[in-house]
């Protein structure tokens, strides 16, 4: 069984804008392009809860990649969301893939549901306590 991890009520609005982001509803898990226009809170915060967020090893990073001109991205790590088959790798330059099978019927949400308690696009958060 997973430990329950406490976050703040500000961590926990990034995780909703990262369940509700574009690329979130795409079929690949929870995934939010970072610096886009996702976040509802500012891009200082934002960056601040990113790092604290990986402290706790809630969610992964990658960092944008200039030479293609593609934004950092963040997603939850396996043991905090439910939903789903989840198929994992590594690319060339060392970073994680994650691809994941939707469960639209146990989590069918829709835009405007709570990622944490009723699911949205197939996934739901789990082992997460706000504080």
């Amino acid at each position: 069984m997973s430990k329950t991890t406490t976050i703040t009520k500000l961590e926990r609005q990034l995780l909703c804008d990262l369940a509700k982001s574009d690329h979130s509803s795409d079929g690949h898990g929870f995934t939010m392009w970072v610096g886009v226009g996702y976040e509802s809170l500012p891009m200082r915060q934002v960056r601040a809860l990113i790092t604290t967020l990986q402290e706790k090893k809630v969610i992964y990073y990658s960092p944008p990649n200039p030479r293609y001109e593609e934004p950092g991205w963040i997603g939850p790590r396996e043991e905090f969301v439910e939903g789903g088959e989840r198929k994992t790798g590594q690319r060339k330059d060392g970073s994680t893939w994650v691809e994941i099978e939707p469960d639209h019927d146990k989590f069918c949400g829709d835009w405007n549901s709570d990622p944490f308690t009723d699911g949205i696009h197939g996934y739901r958060y789990k082992n997460l306590k706000v504080i």
